[in-house]
């Protein structure tokens, strides 16, 4: 049994302070979750921040081709997949933050895999600061992006459609810009900054992850767009959320760094081509007019 779609109502600032404060509490609530499940296991360790103190030469920052090798490839599939957004006829409202979440994969991607190689000429020192520093803030905080991109992808496809199958907040234009801008700003105040550099990515994902229910929920309420659609492409989104654990009980069991990064850079091509083409589809079913 389908309702009737809401109406999309102007933003009030009362609005926005309402949908900011669902968007904080989730947060919250992510990250409790989350921090809480690490010490149950035992490895919440591997997330110590590193606050403002400088990377030594002892931190843990793998540089061999097992990293930089398979982030290229992650890379270059996640471009393929934005110039199939870019150039398929479906929905504006769902590709463009489509291929923006495609561009969001692969650019940092790309600098990171760029930056891991060069930090095995260089030493991990050079994070400290320079070309490489920079390098890496600027692919954390793109990663700081993801997340505010998945609710401008949900709510693309809420807004079209004419029924929904429960009710379901459509969040503002000016809350999903305002989440986006809040990861990235405490990107770059060091919030998330671990003693393992690599830890950082992992942390910000925990940023994505109610985006990702988000999504998964848009998707299930909507109507026009298939149920195996929809299951593909929730799927696909919720498929990378166990590796906030896996990461750092494979890092407790002593396994080679770079081959964990091989492993979890394997899971995330399947996840995120997934995504692409969920959203491709998605994008392209056509909207039912009533």
């Amino acid at each position: 049994m389908c309702i009737a779609t809401p109406k999309i109502q102007a933003t009030t600032p009362q609005r926005l302070v309402l949908q900011l404060a669902v968007c904080v509490f989730m947060e919250a609530f992510c990250f409790g979750a989350v921090y809480l499940g690490l010490w149950l296991l035992g490895v919440d360790y591997v997330f110590s921040p590193q606050g403002s103190n400088p990377y030594l030469s002892t931190t843990i920052f793998d540089t061999t081709w097992w990293t930089w090798l398979t982030d290229y490839a992650v890379a270059a599939m996640c471009a393929f997949m934005a110039w199939r957004l870019a150039t398929c006829s479906g929905d504006w409202g769902v590709k463009w933050p489509g291929m923006a979440l495609m561009l969001a994969y692969s650019i940092p991607t790309l600098l990171g895999g760029m930056v891991h190689q060069a930090a095995g000429h260089w030493g991990v020192e050079a994070l400290n600061s320079g070309l490489l520093g920079w390098g890496w803030v600027f692919t954390s905080a793109m990663v700081g992006l993801q997340g505010g991109v998945m609710l401008f992808i949900a709510r693309g496809y809420l807004v079209n459609q004419t029924r929904l199958r429960f009710p379901l907040l459509v969040l503002s234009n000016e809350a999903c810009w305002a989440h986006t801008v809040l990861v990235v700003l405490g990107v770059l105040a060091g919030v998330f900054r671990c003693t393992r550099p690599a830890a950082d990515i992992f942390l910000l994902g925990v940023t994505q992850a109610w985006p990702v229910m988000y999504v998964m929920a848009a998707l299930a309420s909507g109507t026009t767009a298939c149920s195996f659609t929809s299951a593909w492409c929730a799927g696909s989104f919720a498929l990378l959320s166990p590796t906030i654990l896996i990461y750092p009980l494979l890092v407790d069991a002593g396994f080679v760094v770079g081959h964990i990064n091989c492993f979890l850079h394997a899971v995330i091509f399947v996840a995120w081509f997934g995504q692409g083409l969920g959203v491709l589809r998605v994008a392209e079913t056509p909207v039912k007019q009533e």
